[in-house]
């Protein structure tokens, strides 16, 4: 058991995960702990769906023994491994915003144009305002300075400077020069 946890403390989980799951072979009825542990090391090698069927073992097995301090610990985990799924779920499926640029982004002219600016009128925050500006620039040519210069007002108002970079480089790709900017 020592070894294991030295592996886990060390983060090498995957050959944790390889001890771990021999220690369960040979048990005759898998104790909570063990599992607790597989299901940690399955959660930080990033699948979390097997280590939220693993981390419903341990509870069953924990909640049947009476293992109140185990419980506790395991339920802590199972709102990390929920937390995560929940997460991966989200950052899957692209926001309103993000479809309606990609669709931009497949279009020409005037039909990019009126997507953008109806991806536009749905932004929520800077990073957004800023991508549908550059969608602009992209739909509308001859109105790039100004769709750049909305772009960076934007960008500079919230301190972005991953944003104000970005927009630099899309400037010098239409020929617009907006000077030296310092951060």
């Amino acid at each position: 058991m020592n070894v294991i946890l030295g592996l886990l403390r060390t983060r090498r989980w995957a050959e944790a995960e390889v001890l771990l799951r021999d220690a369960l072979e040979r048990q005759s009825a898998p104790p909570g702990p063990l599992l607790g542990l597989l299901s940690q090391s399955l959660l930080e090698q990033g699948r979390a769906e097997e280590a939220k069927e693993t981390c419903r073992q341990a509870l069953r097995t924990a909640k049947a023994s009476g293992d109140q301090r185990g419980l506790a610990q395991l339920r802590q985990l199972n709102a990390r491994i929920r937390a995560e799924l929940a997460a991966a779920t989200v950052s899957a499926e692209p926001s309103e915003v993000e479809a309606l640029l990609l669709q931009a982004q497949r279009s020409r002219g005037a039909e990019a144009a009126a997507l953008a600016r109806e991806a536009q009128g749905l932004a929520a925050g800077p990073r957004e305002e800023v991508l549908c500006c550059l969608a602009l620039v992209r739909a509308e040519p001859d109105r790039a300075e100004t769709h750049l210069r909305s772009a960076h007002a934007i960008a500079d108002e919230h301190e972005e400077p991953q944003l104000i970079a970005a927009i630099a480089n899309a400037a010098r790709m239409a020929g617009v020069d907006f000077g030296t900017h310092r951060f």
